[in-house]
């Protein structure tokens, strides 16, 4: 067994842990009123759909909700705590931190087709050609997955810190970290080749060609990163950002304590516009020409139309967790 516990090492660990556990939580207990829920908009077996994980102990599951209808039509036992998920062609995955674990769905049965064991804390999962890869949160290493085998095939050191997020872009892999750190690991070779210091806690992440959006909760921030100079060149001020989504030339944003989600312009600089969603906002999402929104104050998941820049739909969720979307949703 690999000691990553090493003197001075407990406190730095200890620390990292409660701040990825602060940034997926936030600092409060949420409620539970509604039907269990979260959301990840995904289209599999030529039947569009969105998946929605909800992370309550008691009764987690996989929910599979008709994004024609906004109507629930299946629910997925899971046992475990689902942190994250992902779509590919191969089936639906969701990682389990609390069983070091990723779970493959089969969403012709809506039924669990195999597991994966990982390493500490598995929450961040991103899918690229032929791999799916997963952030071990507490002990600072990437799992790559064989997505036709639901083998592991590499175990990749990234750092001493946490993980907090995973992104696919130009070909390589990008991670974050809670020592203020983005890192980029080539796929090639399963090797970290750079380090980008962004100086501050990095949250989520999501790219295009050439560019990486850095979520930065703690400095109220979003960062643009140039991945050619590999330096952050833009910083705009957010409201403790927690998650972010691309949607053709715009990213969103959503900021929690303002319970808005900010759409950026990505070629317009500063061009910014707000939009009044929820409470406590802590996810979202793009998929089916949407935003899909969390809010775990209200216990809901939020549809919003980006064109008319408003709500359009409402479905009763709690204890939501991570959203992404795949396949035909895009």
């Amino acid at each position: 067994m690999k000691k990553y516990l090493i003197g001075n090492k407990n406190i730095w660990v200890l620390l990292t842990t409660l701040i990825v556990m602060f940034m997926v939580t936030g600092c409060g207990q949420e409620k539970s009123k509604g039907p269990s829920g979260a959301s990840a908009t995904l289209a599999v077996v030529n039947s569009p759909s969105v998946w929605v994980i909800n992370n309550d102990l008691m009764d987690a599951a996989v929910y599979r909700i008709d994004p024609a209808t906004n109507k629930q039509i299946a629910k997925i036992p899971f046992e475990g705590a689902p942190g994250g998920i992902v779509v590919t062609a191969e089936g639906v995955w969701v990682t389990d931190y609390a069983n070091d674990k990723l779970v493959r769905i089969d969403p012709a049965t809506n039924k669990v087709q195999a597991t994966v064991n990982t390493e500490k804390g598995p929450r961040a999962v991103v899918a690229s050609p032929g791999a799916i890869w997963v952030a071990n949160s507490l002990v600072g290493t990437v799992t790559r997955v064989d997505p036709s085998t639901s083998q592991v095939v590499a175990t990749i050191n990234v750092t001493n810190s946490a993980l907090n997020s995973l992104y696919f872009v130009d070909d390589a892999l990008w991670v974050s970290g809670t020592d203020f750190t983005v890192y980029k690991i080539d796929v090639q070779t399963n090797q970290v080749v750079a380090k980008i210091n962004v100086g501050t806690l990095p949250g989520e992440i999501a790219g295009k060609s050439g560019t990486l959006w850095v979520a930065a909760p703690v400095a109220n921030q979003l960062l643009r990163i140039d991945l050619n100079s590999k330096k952050v060149d833009m910083i705009l001020k957010t409201d403790n950002s927690t998650a972010i989504a691309l949607l053709q030339d715009t990213v969103a944003v959503a900021n929690k304590r303002e319970g808005t989600v900010s759409l950026v312009n990505m070629t317009g600089n500063n061009a910014k516009q707000d939009i009044k969603v929820g409470n406590n906002l802590g996810a979202i999402s793009s998929g089916y020409g949407s935003l899909w929104a969390i809010s775990n104050d209200d216990d809901a998941l939020y549809r919003i139309d980006p064109i008319s820049k408003s709500v359009v739909a409402t479905i009763s969720i709690k204890r939501a967790s991570k959203v992404a979307v795949g396949l035909d949703g895009k």
